[in-house]
Parts: structure tokens; sequence; C-alpha cells
């Protein structure tokens, strides 16, 4: 049985279209009985549709480390 975890951490490949068939039918099934999960991907989605709208810029180091840090800290509470 897959965890949140694991399908938090697979979700990139899903929306990337890089996802294997047999994966993208374990996610599937976790997502039917998943509410949690469901909101996270409808998250990502529109945070991928919106980044897709703007130019690319380079993040300085410390900023960069500060928002790693920062997602983790919110992807913990998520997944626990």
């Amino acid at each position: 049985m897959v965890e949140c975890n694991d399908l938090f951490q697979k979700m990139s490949e899903y929306l990337d279209g890089e996802m294997d068939v047999a994966t993208i039918e374990v996610a599937m099934g976790h997502l039917a009985h998943c509410p949690e999960c469901v909101d996270i991907l409808e998250a990502f989605k529109r945070s991928v549709a919106l980044l897709k709208g703007t130019e690319s810029q380079i993040l300085p180091e410390p900023e960069r480390r500060r928002l790693k840090a920062l997602i983790e800290e919110e992807m913990k509470k998520l997944t626990s």
C-alpha cells in the first residue's frame, strides 16, 4: 500500500508525465481514498500553471536555502 509521503515524493514525476503506468495506477488508487493527497496534487498543479506564466529568475543561494527549508517544514506538516 502506498503511503502519502511516497506519493508526495513522486508527484513531480506524475505532473511531468515521467511516471510509469504501474506507478500511476497505484497513485490513482491512493488518490481515490486520500483527499489530503488530492488537495496537495491540486496545489502542485496550480503552482506549476502559475510558474509557467512567469519569467525565470535565479534565486540567490541564501534565499534558496531558506525557501527549501520552509517548503520541507510545511511538507512534513502535511505528511505527518
